[in-house]
Parts: structure tokens; C-alpha cells; sequence
């Protein structure tokens, strides 16, 4: 089942979860109502994963701090606010001290404190492609010789569909407030000329070069690597045609940045804001 796909609906994520516990397994299917084999599976991912959907913000709530007093960091969050914003994009990168100043494709600027970013989400989004392309075909037939005396043909056009798929590189980073668009330094996506001398040959080596430069500008800021085996790229034509998100990725690393808010907090728990309606 797609964790993030549907309508108006109410999940209650949660993380934390020891590695074996018999008794746990059970009280969290008594909870949420989830068969054992499907709570099991569940409780073994590294990333936060939605135990169970509500049909209310009271009875996701509920069931949040009863997963909360077993120990378990618990989010919150309506299905159309995840992710909550686009990521800003970046094309073109420059520092003037402790500030990254930030250009994306159509040269809007975003300026960014170092000091205020708080997560580090590097992760790999595998990306499927496809591409028509048009074949043309001039066929011959011997069939009306014997009336015409001499060959006809014929144009037979077809379209073939070609389909690949490729590996991309990504960093995120997140502030602390939950309301404000994270910034994506994407491999395919930075112009590199802004690199100067220390340009490198390939576009792999030049983003792990960004990411490595921006951890050390962002020193002590917590560098999440769970989104490194690559995310599935389909959530529906319903997710892409309101979130405008090119893959998953976007709402895994929103998990994770909604899990550090919540592991700050006492009980652990986090209730995402209500996102405003797009114009």
C-alpha cells in the first residue's frame, strides 16, 4: 500500500522501535489494529512508516500518545500536507561568510544562515524516463506487378517508446521551522561552473564535493544518509499533479526532518502544521 497516496486522511507515523520485541509487536497491533504480520514488517524499517490511518486529527492523536507510552517517537500528519513545500532548487551557489547565497534556475535568490540549518538529509532517487520517438518506414509490395508493372509501396509509421532509468544524488537541507521550503543541492541540478579551479570531471564528483564543503560549513548538524538506497519514484498521478514532487524523496526526507523535530520535544512527539491552499 503507498503510504503517501489517497484522500483526507490522518497518519500516525512512528520510529523507534527496538530491533526484536515480542510484547511490543503485539501491543502496537492491539493499537493501531493492524494484523501482526503487517506491524511486523513495519517495525523494521529504518525510516519513520505510518502504523495506521485515522479518519479524524482527534483519533490520530489518541493513538499517537498511546504509541507514545511505549517509548516510540510518534508523527502526525493530514495526507495532503506531505510533503508540506517544494524544495527551493538550487542552480548556482556563493558564500559571503557565514551566509550561502542561493540562485535557482530562473535567478530568484534565497539567502540562508548556516547557524539556522538543523538536518542534513543526503539521499539517491532513482528516475524513470521515457522518450517517444517517431519511426518511419517505406514498405514495398510485389501484390499489383502484374497491373502496374512495377512495384508499390507504402508509409508505415509507429511510435517507439524507450524507457531508462537513472541514479540521482541529492542533499536537503531543513531549518527548524516546519513551515519553511527545505533547500535541495540536487546532482543534476547545480551548475558547477560556480566551482571555479576546483571544478571536477564528472557531475558525481562535483555534488559529493558540494555536500562534503556544506558539511563542513553546517559542523555539529545532524547528516541523515537512510534515503542513500534509493526511493521508489511512483506515487501516483494524484501526488505529482498536487504536490508537483518529482518522486517520493521529498516526503521520506519530510519524515525525517518531522522525526528530529519530534525526538526534541517531550513526549516525542510531532503534529504537522496544516498546510495553506495553493492559489
Amino acid at each position: 500500500m503507498n503510504e503517501f497516496v489517497s484522500s483526507r486522511r490522518f497518519h500516525v507515523a512512528a520510529s523507534g522501535f527496538p530491533s526484536d520485541d515480542a510484547a511490543l509487536l503485539k501491543e502496537v497491533g492491539r493499537i493501531t489494529g493492524g494484523a501482526a504480520y503487517d506491524v511486523r514488517l513495519r517495525m523494521k524499517g529504518d525510516l519513520p512508516r505510518t502504523m495506521v490511518c485515522a479518519k479524524s486529527m482527534s483519533d490520530a492523536e489518541d493513538i499517537a500518545a498511546r504509541l507514545n507510552d511505549l517509548g516510540l517517537t510518534t508523527i502526525v500528519y493530514r495526507e495532503e500536507d506531505l510533503p508540506p513545500l517544494v524544495p527551493f532548487p538550487v542552480y548556482r551557489i556563493a558564500r559571503a561568510g557565514a551566509l550561502l547565497k542561493l540562485l535557482d534556475r530562473r535567478g530568484n535568490p534565497r539567502m540562508i544562515n548556516t547557524a539556522d540549518i538543523v538536518l542534513l538529509v543526503y539521499g539517491r532517487r532513482m528516475i524513470t524516463s521515457s522518450q517517444r520517438e517517431l519511426k518511419c518506414e517505406r514498405r514495398f509490395s510485389m501484390r499489383n506487378v502484374p497491373m502496374v508493372g512495377m512495384p508499390t509501396s507504402s508509409l508505415h509509421t509507429e511510435v517507439e517508446i524507450n524507457r531508462a532509468i537513472a541514479r540521482e544524488d541529492f542533499l536537503l537541507a531543513f531549518t527548524f521551522d516546519p513551515d519553511a521550503a527545505p533547500i535541495e543541492f540536487s546532482e543534476r541540478g547545480i551548475d558547477y561552473a560556480c566551482m571555479g579551479r576546483f571544478i571536477q570531471p564528472t557531475k558525481i564528483e562535483n555534488h559529493r564535493a558540494v555536500v562534503k564543503r556544506i558539511r563542513k560549513l553546517c559542523a555539529g548538524v545532524p547528516f541523515d544518509e537512510r534515503l542513500l538506497a534509493g526511493q521508489s519514484t511512483n506515487l501516483g498521478e494524484a501526488f505529482y499533479n498536487r504536490r508537483r514532487a518529482p518522486d517520493s524523496s521529498w516526503a521520506y526526507a519530510t519524515l525525517i526532518h518531522w522525526e528530529m523535530l519530534a525526538s526534541r520535544s517531550e513526549p516525542k512527539h510531532f503534529t504537522a502544521p496544516k498546510r495553506e491552499p495553493e492559489d
